[in-house]
């Protein structure tokens, strides 16, 4: 179902988009408000594409194409994707000598760049983001990311990975379903905690297998 809407909606999207880009093109000298709805128009179909996109990449989330990747140049790589905020502090706490991992750098680099927004918007007023890599055991090498925001209350803590929960006001609930299925498709496991207080926060920890294990060997 989710498939078979997303490419059901790829079309129509694709019209709208292309004829507020032509609208952008011939009206010259718009008033206040034409300009005002185009831009609204650019902004709505946007908006609609990353949820038609969500919809895709949990319908057919592809195997990883393994290749060795160091843990730590991924989390820089994941980092430079995201504009922090001046009131968010972020510290980073890589493990030196970390031994390479077997995995898809693309897809590593949407879990830790997803779960690094995910941190930054439950501080809306500001806050500490901490991420820690480290060794767990000479098969596991994890990476717990650390905010310290309004936490989350156990009731939403046992739904957070399910397809379609949702707490936010925007969005459709998918982003932690399909990360959730690209760490497993990796053999690897990620779970959430939370004090679920106030400026205690809540961690996200990421566990990746150094054997290759699991799909898209």
């Amino acid at each position: 179902l989710a498939g078979g809407v997303g490419h059901e909606l790829r079309n129509p999207l694709g019209a709208i988009k292309n004829a507020a880009y032509f609208l952008n093109m011939v009206v010259d000298t718009p008033d206040r408000e034409t300009k005002e709805m185009l831009d609204l128009l650019e902004r709505e179909v946007a908006k609609t594409e990353r949820i038609v996109s969500d919809l895709l990449d949990f319908a057919r989330v592809k195997s990883p194409f393994r290749h060795k990747v160091a843990i730590n140049q991924t989390i820089h790589a994941a980092l430079s994707l995201i504009e922090t905020p001046d009131n968010i502090q972020v510290t980073s706490l890589l493990a030196e000598d970390l031994p390479d991992l077997l995995a898809d750098p693309g897809q590593l680099e949407q879990i830790f760049s997803n779960i690094i927004l995910n941190g930054i918007q439950a501080m809306p007023e500001g806050g500490q983001l901490t991420i820690e890599t480290r060794l767990d055991n000479p098969q596991w090498l994890a990476v717990a990311i650390t905010d310290t925001g309004s936490g989350i209350s156990p009731v939403i803590l046992a739904k957070i990975f399910e397809p379609l929960f949702t707490t936010k006001a925007k969005g459709i609930g998918l982003g932690l379903a399909i990360i959730k299925t690209l760490v497993e498709g990796h053999g690897g496991t990620i779970t959430a905690s939370s004090a679920g207080a106030p400026g205690r926060g809540s961690t996200f920890t990421v566990r990746l297998p150094l054997q290759s294990t699991g799909k898209g060997e």
